[in-house]
């Protein structure tokens, strides 16, 4: 261990002695919940617009927690309504005092959300434990295998010091010189096998790619402790896949930019436990009820923290499957069976390059006037976008046309307004669908 390792491992232990692992730390979590709950319906009713006039026939103070289900559930479109209307963020509260972001959009509806201080803190608490449990320690070798994203400061520093290896799947800004042709993917799988990783974090269909390679080329990474897959479906057939060709521990971490850090599976399992010190989960019908034991249902979620926007029985556009164990509300920390409905395909052009589905969300987080889109690969050379706007104006989007077609020019566009789009079979919606067979979305339909 060097210099550097034997510092980050100092502050690390230092760190973990101080802080602790759960929020609820000598509570019951059940009456810890149950008031956590009532905290954050009595201050967004106070200082939320929207809250003020989404219950304003009702009466927030629960007994019990299944008085939440006296609350109106929080669909993702009066979300976005609200958040487009300023009518969300708590009094008190300014934009440029909070941490802010888009979610992806890989439900096909992408929004800014703004944190305040202590979420960001407690949620920090939270990813911590999360990271620890996946073997995410800072005196590791960590590779991160995401789209082109500037470093953090603290990431510099671990990538300076040979303990960070940050591999680029994506440059929104030119995606063709930047798609991972075979070429890339064998530039990869040399700075893996250089770089002797011990932790991988990265896209499933990213992942999916380098374990084709790694598999074809019968390489063994003898210092690979985990691999941490997130952002996208992760089908059991795949999950077993790369429990196999990387020999280690696959963790499957599901949240997202409007709720981090909601569940994980242990090395042991493949159930996501829910953290549950920092939210409170329902799976519902279409219809608001409880879904029976292995049925799917839509992820309903209670932020216990988020003041500055409140999430409060929101949807976050995510299926799950629960069974009976989920309705025994003792002091075990509940988990999925699996998450759905956030399946997505990696379009193959013409030239053989890859473009994975994240670039999609990218592209039309920031065009408020979209509700909700869908991308659908015809064929290798034919895309076509549908976008959801009951109103738009044509000059935005002929500057989203002209943009696009410059990204892509080996690709052929048409282009769908709709007032609706309809989701798919089994009431599941991919955004990102290709019709394309590729390996990896043959393998992505399995299960």
């Amino acid at each position: 261990m060097n210099f550097v390792n034997l510092k980050q491992y100092a502050k690390y232990t230092i760190k973990n002695l101080m802080q602790k692992d759960y929020l609820h730390s000598g509570k019951r979590i059940r009456e810890y919940q149950l008031t956590k709950i009532n905290e954050i319906l009595k201050y967004a009713k106070e200082n939320s617009l929207f809250y003020k006039e989404f219950y304003k026939n009702v009466d927030i103070e629960l007994k019990s927690l299944d008085d939440i289900k006296k609350l109106p559930i929080l669909k993702k479109d009066i979300f976005k309504e609200a958040i487009r209307d300023n009518k969300i963020l708590s009094s008190g509260f300014y934009k440029n005092e909070l941490s802010c972001g888009h979610t992806t959009g890989s439900t096909g509806t992408p929004l800014e959300m703004c944190f305040d201080k202590e979420c960001i803190e407690k949620r920090g608490v939270v990813q911590s434990r999360l990271w620890k449990n996946m073997g995410v320690l800072p005196h590791k070798r960590f590779v991160k295998i995401w789209r082109d994203k500037k470093l953090s400061k603290s990431e510099q520093k671990l990538k300076d010091a040979g303990l960070l290896l940050p591999i680029a799947v994506g440059d929104v800004s030119d995606p063709l010189a930047t798609a991972t042709t075979n070429e890339k993917l064998q530039k990869i799988l040399k700075e893996l096998i250089e770089f002797k990783p011990q932790v991988i974090r990265g896209y499933v269909s990213a992942l999916y790619s380098i374990a084709s390679l790694v598999e074809q080329n019968n390489i063994k990474f003898d210092s690979l402790e985990s691999v941490i897959t997130s952002a996208e479906y992760l089908p059991n057939t795949m999950w077993e896949y790369f429990e196999k060709v990387f020999n280690c521990p696959v963790y499957n971490l599901y949240g997202g930019t409007e709720a981090p850090s909601i569940a994980v599976n242990k090395k042991d399992t493949h159930h996501l436990t829910i953290s549950e010190d920092l939210y409170f989960i329902e799976v519902l019908d279409e219809n608001g009820n409880d879904v029976k034991p292995g049925e799917i249902g839509l992820i309903t979620i209670t932020d216990l923290y988020s003041k500055a926007t409140p999430l409060i029985r929101y949807q976050i556009g995510d299926m799950a499957i629960v069974d009976e164990n989920f309705y025994k509300f003792n002091e075990q920390f509940r988990y999925f069976v699996s998450v759905e409905g956030r399946t997505n395909d990696i379009f193959e052009l013409e030239d053989g390059s890859l473009i994975y589905s994240h670039l999609w969300f990218v592209y039309f987080r920031t065009e408020e006037w979209i509700e909700k889109f869908k991308v659908i690969q015809r064929d290798r050379k034919n895309i076509e976008i549908q976008l959801q706007a009951n109103c738009f104006e044509e000059e935005k989007l002929q500057l989203l046309k002209d943009k696009i077609t410059k990204l892509y020019p080996i690709v052929d566009f048409t282009w769908k307004i709709t007032n609706k789009i309809e989701l798919d079979k089994g009431n599941k919606f991919r955004s990102v669908l290709s019709l394309v067979e590729n390996k990896f979305n043959k393998i992505n339909k399995e299960g």
